[in-house]
C-alpha cells in the first residue's frame, strides 16, 4: 500500500468519525461537574549564574531532591461551542511540590538549617523533607472531541492560573533505633503568590446517555513563572491522570 492509498484511507476514516459525531443529537450545550487527578509532581531548578555558590546549590539540590505525589480536585464548567469544540473552565485546589531525602548517618542533636536542633541523642539514618505548595486555581482550556456513538477521543490545551494559599514543609526523621519523628510547619520563605501553567491532555470520553459524560485523560502541566525571586529558583510541573464527570444542565 503506497502513500497515496494511506492518505485516502486516513481521509475516509476521519470523514466517517466526524460524520458519525455530527449526526448525534445534542441535548444541551452547558455542563457542570467535577474532576480529580492524582499527580506526580516535581520542579525544574534554574540558576541566574550570578555566582559559583548558586551553581553549587543547584547541583546539590538536583542530587538530593526527587518527585512527590500530589493531587488536583475541583469543579468544572463546560460550554459546547460546536460539534467538536468545547470551552472548559473551573475552580480547583491543587497540591504540588517536591521532596528531599538525606540518607547519610547523622549524629543526634545536629543543627538543621530549617528546624534548628533536631533529634534526640542517637544516630539518624534518614531525613525526608517534603515541600508542599497548595494552590487555588482557575483553569481554562479548549477541548476537541471526535468519535463514534458513545465514545469520543479528546484533546485539550489551555492555561491554569494558580494562587498560592500556603507552603507547608513536612519532615520525617528516622533513627537507627527504628523510631520515627514527624513534623509539619509553615514555610517562612517568601514565595511568589501567583503562577501560570500551560496544560495539555489527551484521553477518552464516554457518554452513556444524554445527560452525563465521563472522561479519563493523562494531563501534563508546566509552570512558566518561577516560584521565588532568588539566584536559584524553581518552576513547578506535574503529570496526572484526570477523571472528569460532567452533567448537562441546558
Amino acid at each position: 500500500m503506497n502513500k497515496n492509498h494511506l492518505a485516502i484511507l486516513f481521509l475516509a476514516v476521519s470523514t466517517v468519525l466526524c460524520g458519525q459525531n455530527m449526526n448525534q443529537p445534542q441535548s444541551g450545550k452547558n455542563s457542570i461537574g467535577f474532576f480529580f487527578s492524582p499527580d506526580v509532581c516535581y520542579r525544574t531548578l534554574k540558576s541566574d549564574g550570578s555566582s559559583e555558590i548558586a551553581d553549587f546549590i543547584l547541583s546539590s539540590r538536583n542530587k538530593k531532591e526527587s518527585y512527590k505525589f500530589g493531587y488536583t480536585i475541583g469543579l468544572s464548567f463546560a460550554h459546547q461551542m460546536s460539534t467538536h469544540f468545547a470551552l472548559e473552565g473551573g475552580l480547583s485546589f491543587s497540591n504540588k511540590g517536591f521532596k528531599t531525602i538525606e540518607s547519610d548517618i547523622i549524629v543526634g542533636d545536629s543543627l538543621d538549617p530549617r528546624f534548628g536542633f533536631i533529634g534526640e541523642s542517637g544516630l539518624i539514618s534518614n531525613i525526608k523533607l517534603v515541600d508542599n505548595f497548595n494552590y487555588l486555581e482557575l483553569p481554562l482550556r479548549l477541548t476537541f472531541k471526535t468519535g463514534m456513538n458513545k465514545f469520543r477521543f479528546t484533546a485539550s490545551a489551555g492555561l491554569v492560573n494558580s494562587f498560592l494559599l500556603n507552603s507547608i514543609i513536612t519532615s520525617q526523621i528516622t533513627y537507627l533505633s527504628g523510631d520515627v519523628q514527624r513534623n509539619s510547619s509553615k514555610s517562612l520563605t517568601n514565595f511568589n503568590k501567583w503562577s501560570v501553567s500551560p496544560v495539555v491532555g489527551i484521553g477518552l470520553e464516554w457518554q452513556p446517555g444524554d445527560k452525563v459524560q465521563y472522561r479519563l485523560e493523562p494531563t501534563f502541566r508546566y509552570g512558566i513563572t518561577k516560584i521565588i525571586d532568588a539566584p536559584v529558583t524553581a518552576f513547578l510541573w506535574s503529570g496526572g491522570l484526570q477523571f472528569t464527570c460532567l452533567f448537562k444542565i441546558s
